[in-house]
């Protein structure tokens, strides 16, 4: 539902607004990857700092030391290493970034955009990146120190080891980059982000309810200030909001985390005994919201399933037509599905009057079953086969209210298997299965079709081929 959004002195100048979004852009770049960079950054600094006092301090020891030193690298050589180190590393980092940055475009475009996200988040290109940049600034600091009679004696040996380093980690870098790169490293990390970000949803959900408490006479409406998705929902905050009220009050969610809002769209709406305090809080509750331009899948596993699910459907279509990453990519969609079908479904303890829609089961069903659509815009029964066999394996072990959705897409991709002209016997095995299935589980009428779809195959092929039925196939 959508309702005109009063305007507010920041929604009107803007000022504010922006303000807001720009924070919220600097915070999330520094989660992502910019702390790392920037603390290594500031490292770099003090030791440039350091290494400067060292060089120019007279303190005897010191003063001895540097002699030492100048023997490994003299005086007059370390000015021209500086001169020539430093633009050397900048272009060599800058080279080397843009390639890896382009291949890393490329296979984001071609899989998911989740590769760009594990990349920025992986904690060894953080260093790697910083790293680069921290010894840029370090040999800039070094060579601004120089003065006639200064001995960079300190400097110079540093320099000189710190960028072997960086040109063994430039090896280890190009190596990392080209590894996170393969589609099998692709559908780990993806699979991995989404277990965590699960298991992180379970945390909250445990928390709250499951279905309303309180009568819906009373209700006030909470709306999006703005369009994007919702990619979050400060629960903290949102928890303290509601201990201020003073009186017994319920928010009920409409929207999961993931849902494209439109300005003044209903996210949720507020119950409570009073109805007078019912308006500010919706107002409240709409500032625990975080809405913006990006999903981010730590906080939407959904978000995870679409992309490893988009792809099995782009490998699976003809203008990739790639059977082993889609075989990949089915194979991880099948394993997080078994795991949340197998394991307990999350306890609700409602100790936080919030009721949150769980809808991930759903999703990730709706989501597998769909890329089996593919066999009728390619002809390839392989999308039906692995949907197939999936589902065989997961029907007998589903909870009964996830039951009707799955059948419904069993009945939608039936018309899809019965418009091939031939069926391989992969699907046929995997049909038979399925139908067994869904006969365990009492839904005899989707069982039966299913069987029957076989069987009239097999009859058209003996009839028009002269090839035998299963019973009559020579075991040999």
């Amino acid at each position: 539902m959508r309702h005109p959004v009063r305007p507010t002195p920041a929604t009107e100048k803007g000022g504010l607004v922006k303000a807001l979004r720009a924070l919220w852009a600097f915070r999330r770049a520094l989660a992502e990857f910019l702390m790392m960079p920037l603390l290594m950054l500031a490292a770099f600094t003090a030791l440039g700092a350091v290494t400067v006092y060292l060089d120019l301090s007279t303190a005897a020891p010191l003063r001895r030391a540097r002699t030492a030193l100048d023997k490994l690298i003299p005086s007059e050589v370390a000015v021209d290493l500086l001169a020539q180190v430093a633009p050397a590393i900048v272009g060599v980092a800058s080279l080397t970034f843009s390639v890896l940055l382009i291949a890393v475009q490329q296979n984001a475009s071609l899989y998911t955009p989740v590769v760009f996200d594990e990349f920025l988040r992986r904690r060894s290109n953080q260093i790697h990146f910083g790293f680069f940049i921290g010894l840029s600034l370090y040999s800039f600091i070094l060579l601004a120190s120089v003065r006639p009679g200064n001995h960079l004696a300190f400097g110079a040996v540093l320099l000189f080891l710190l960028t072997t380093v960086a040109l063994v980690m430039l090896m280890t870098l190009i190596y990392g980059t080209i590894n996170q790169m393969r589609p099998a490293s692709v559908l780990s990390a993806t699979w991995k982000l989404t277990l965590r970000s699960r298991s992180r949803a379970g945390g909250l959900l445990a928390m709250l309810r499951e279905a309303p408490l309180l009568p819906p006479d009373r209700a006030a409406p909470v709306l999006a200030p703005q369009d994007g998705y919702l990619v979050d929902v400060r629960f903290k905050r949102l928890r303290r909001v509601i201990g201020r009220t003073g009186s017994e009050v319920e928010v009920v969610f409409e929207h999961p985390v993931g849902t494209y809002l439109g300005a003044g769209d209903q996210v949720a709406h507020v119950r409570g005994e009073d109805a007078q305090v019912l308006p500010r809080l919706a107002s409240q509750v709409a500032g625990c919201l975080v809405i913006d331009t990006n999903r981010d899948v730590r906080t939407d596993p959904g978000y995870a399933v679409e992309q490893i699910a988009g792809i099995a459907w782009t490998a699976y279509s003809s203008s990739q037509n790639s059977p082993v990453i889609a075989l990949a990519a089915m194979r991880v969609l099948t394993d997080l599905l078994e795991r949340w079908i197998l394991g307990p479904p999350p306890e609700r303890h409602g100790t936080v009057p919030v009721v949150y829609p769980d809808v991930i089961l759903a999703e990730t069903i709706d989501r597998l079953t769909k890329i089996g659509r593919l066999t009728e815009e390619s002809g390839n029964a392989a999308p039906c086969t692995e949907v197939f066999l999936a589902l065989a394996q997961i029907v007998p072990y589903v909870r009964t209210e996830y039951l009707p959705l799955l059948e419904d897409r069993v009945w939608r991709l039936l018309p899809i298997v019965a418009g091939l002209t031939t069926l391989s016997a992969d699907i046929e095995d995997a049909a038979r299965l399925l139908a067994r299935a869904l006969s365990s589980r009492d839904r005899h009428r989707c069982a039966e079709q299913l069987d029957a779809l076989i069987d009239a195959h097999q009859h058209h092929m003996h009839q028009r081929y002269g090839m035998p039925r299963p019973h009559e196939a020579d075991p040999a």
